[in-house]
């Protein structure tokens, strides 16, 4: 059985392709699959120690839009899902914004949070900083899979509803793709509530949680043409 695996990040980058073809049984196992890759990595990159390292520390498998354990079973009839921007009868707007078409505007969070039901607001803005690590930044280049970065923006906001019970709210996420400069905005997560501390609450919650759960990786640019893939969170314990 013939599947496609789509690269992202630094495997993307390195490789060159946005994507391989793999020869994998039917009903093989997503650990079955990680030895076929490393196979190919040690074949095509000669053992590069340092790429397979990147690849194992911030890799996930997915099916349908979902992460999937390492137990589970790659079949033939597996179907690609692709979910919407929007939560119909949810406030919720999330975006992935491709640096080279447009930027992340503060104007178009603040036109869709605002509703007289609410009594606050608040908008946090992440940018690119000049220093990480004691390494001077010249900019960042931003991968992600999109249809699984809107999902888990979806799910994050109806998390809230369980975890916070913050029932009446308004949310507003965008995320940069591409390559920004120092002190371009990289993400944009406006919230409204009822109460401000509600608010506080819920703008933390919100980007811990993609720091978590969001599939993004990011390449920061040094001085003298330099870069580095930085090493990204596991996707651990997580079963559908």
């Amino acid at each position: 059985m013939k599947i496609k695996l789509e690269l992202f990040g630094a495997s993307r980058d390195f490789s060159e392709k946005n994507y391989l073809e793999l020869e994998v049984q039917d009903k093989a196992s997503i650990n079955n699959l990680r030895d076929i890759i490393i196979q190919y990595l040690n074949k095509n990159f000669k053992g590069n120690k340092n790429f397979i390292k990147i690849v194992k520390s911030s890799a996930f498998c997915s099916e349908n839009n979902q992460i999937i354990s390492d137990n589970y079973k790659i079949t033939k009839g597996s179907k690609d899902c692709y979910y919407t921007s929007y939560w119909r009868g949810l406030m919720l707007h999330t975006k992935i914004v491709d640096s080279k078409k447009e930027k992340i505007l503060i104007l178009n969070a603040e036109k869709f949070i605002s509703n007289s039901k609410f009594g606050a607001s608040i908008y946090f803005l992440g940018s690119v900083r000049n220093i990480n690590d004691n390494k001077k930044v010249t900019g960042i280049t931003y991968d992600s899979h999109d249809e699984m970065v809107i999902k888990s923006f979806e799910e994050i906001y109806n998390e809230a509803d369980q975890k916070l019970n913050i029932k009446d709210k308004s949310v507003f996420i965008e995320h940069a793709k591409g390559y920004l400069k120092l002190g371009e905005t990289s993400i944009i997560i406006a919230v409204a509530c009822k109460h401000r501390d509600q608010a506080y609450v819920l703008s933390r919650f919100i980007i811990e949680e993609i720091k978590k759960k969001s599939p993004i990786w990011k390449k920061e640019h040094y001085e003298n043409d330099e870069s580095a893939w930085l090493k990204g969170n596991p996707f651990i314990n997580e079963k559908v």
